[in-house]
């Protein structure tokens, strides 16, 4: 089968797939993204769905832009995508309690954050009541981050696929791309189990799954899953906060759903949960809040986040293909940081200088 050549191309339809798709196809493009499955049911469905205001744990400092100016974009993308659509992603501002392990880290992360022009306020145990939690979460160790914000990943998904079909992007499902053609230093074509689809130019953002392209691309990818578990819960809507420590959280849902996560485990493409995980993601949420300890469990689920070796993601031009573009790599922050990444995609596909520097995210740095 031969198609008309589009002016882009984008291997992964996830959200930052997606939200590329979205950029160029307002510019007036031509855009066709392809996907394994359905769009928007891996990583970025799975997700918690937090949006911090910034970012503390990289020193990189283009990373901390991208950060600060994604959550900047969140505000007005999710109001756009709602009147086009009808879908409401539930985007809002719920704020954080974080948990840290001591007063010195507390008080060194809420200086980062200061110097990111962000305000923090320091908990004490009369906090408690206020956030529902227990007496210990606030007795020295944790602080009130009041710009967090969430948004519910399937429901941003379903509005952005349905914003992307209004904008006249042409979505191909349940079709894995196989081999991407190549000729004379540029990218020709992707052949997928169902055909072959030209364009003029590249985009591969297929997250855990970008390791696939190695061989046609001859280059060195070193993306590879990380699967992290998720609880969800049926509570009485007492928590209203995001509450994180570590690495782990819980999300509160306006709908008195609530959300436990999430494990980090190296154990490739196996989709199931585990007892073990499980168990202790319950007794993390009711360790924080006791009173999550009469919530019903709904369902788990899993997910793939995409790591490279230095949990850093891989973006921009795809060398040495003159034509080609990666964006990948997101590790925990593919959805927050979609906003940010569909726009310097855009501005690089156009060759327009991206407004932040994206020379630390290369996809050679790994050669």
């Amino acid at each position: 089968m031969s198609v008309n050549v589009d002016d882009v191309l984008i291997i992964g339809g996830g959200v930052v797939g997606l939200s590329i798709a979205l950029e160029l196809a307002e510019c007036n493009l031509t855009v066709r993204v392809i996907d394994r499955a359905r769009v928007g049911q891996e990583a970025s469905w799975a997700g918690a769905g937090m949006i911090p205001p910034g970012e503390i744990h990289f020193e990189n400092e283009s990373y901390r832009k991208m950060a600060r100016l994604s959550s900047q974009m969140w505000p007005a993308i999710s109001e756009k995508i709602r009147e086009r659509t009808g879908i409401d992603n539930e985007y809002h501002t719920c704020g954080a309690v974080i948990v840290t392990s001591s007063s010195s880290q507390r008080e060194a992360e809420q200086q980062a954050w200061k110097k990111q022009g962000i305000q923090t306020e320091q908990l004490a145990a009369r906090d408690c009541e206020r956030f529902q939690v227990a007496p210990s979460v606030c007795e020295d160790g944790a602080y009130f981050l009041a710009e967090q914000s969430q948004t519910r990943n399937p429901r941003h998904l379903s509005a952005l696929k349905q914003a992307c079909l209004l904008q006249g992007v042409s979505i191909t499902e349940h079709q894995s791309a196989r081999l991407i053609e190549t000729r004379a230093g540029k990218l020709t074509a992707v052949i997928t189990d169902a055909g072959r689809y030209q364009a003029n130019q590249f985009v591969l953002a297929a997250g855990a799954w970008s390791k696939e392209f190695e061989q046609s691309l001859r280059l060195s990818l070193p993306v590879f899953p990380v699967r992290g578990q998720i609880v969800l819960l049926k509570t009485e809507g007492q928590i209203k906060q995001i509450i994180e420590q570590k690495k782990r959280y819980l999300v509160p849902r306006r709908d008195g759903r609530l959300l436990i996560g999430a494990t980090e485990e190296h154990v490739g493409f196996i989709r199931q949960n585990t007892a073990c995980a499980v168990r202790d993601l319950i007794q993390f949420a009711t360790g924080l809040a006791p009173s999550l300890s009469e919530a019903a469990v709904e369902k788990c689920w899993v997910g793939f986040r995409p790591g490279s070796p230095d949990k850093l993601p891989i973006l921009g031009r795809l060398e040495p293909w003159e034509n080609g573009f990666i964006a990948t790599s997101q590790y925990r922050a593919g959805l927050s940081l979609s906003p940010v990444t569909g726009r310097l995609m855009r501005q690089l596909i156009l060759n327009e200088t991206p407004e932040i520097p994206l020379d630390d995210f290369s996809s050679n740095r790994f050669s």
